[in-house]
């Protein structure tokens, strides 16, 4: 697989080094399939990591101009950090496989902001109950159930 970035100015994105002896490429290729040399698959992470480096190049080759970058139709595009906040990737209980999302804040119904953890803190009290959470519940992940009940949702 090979992923690029093409510049309307000069086709493949690249500049030459100090020397101008030799010409640094945007370019990535994954090689799949090939046992031991393998280089694993495509990711969201190699993705960023790629851009990253093309920004560098970009500022390099053109230091007074701004890069616009378009994206093709890629399975990338659904890509989201590990700590996005996504609902489908929530339980309805607490805890369990889901990923430990980034706290957020919230408008409420009074109309003001208001922060929302998305972990359990010591102290929390278990979804509409006056019971405090169980210890093993601490620092692990809420479920949809507290989060809409926190919200005044449910």
């Amino acid at each position: 697989m090979v992923s690029e970035f093409l510049c309307a100015a000069i086709g493949r994105l690249s500049y030459y080094d100090d020397d101008c002896r030799k010409c640094v490429y945007a370019t990535e290729v994954i090689k799949y399939g090939s046992g031991t040399s393998d280089d694993g698959w495509w990711n969201a992470e190699r993705m960023v990591e790629q851009t990253r480096k093309t920004i560098r190049i970009f500022n390099r080759a053109f230091p007074n101009d701004i890069a616009v970058f378009a994206f093709d139709n890629s399975s990338g595009h659904a890509c989201k950090a590990a700590d996005a906040l996504v609902a489908r990737r929530m339980n309805l209980s607490p805890a369990g496989k889901q990923p430990l999302m980034h706290d957020t804040v919230f408008r409420g119904q009074d109309g003001q902001l208001h922060p929302q953890t998305m972990t359990f803190r010591q102290g929390d009290m278990l979804w509409d109950s006056n019971i405090p959470i169980p210890e093993e519940y601490v620092n692990k992940s809420k479920g949809m159930k507290q989060v809409l009940q926190e919200r005044g949702l449910l």
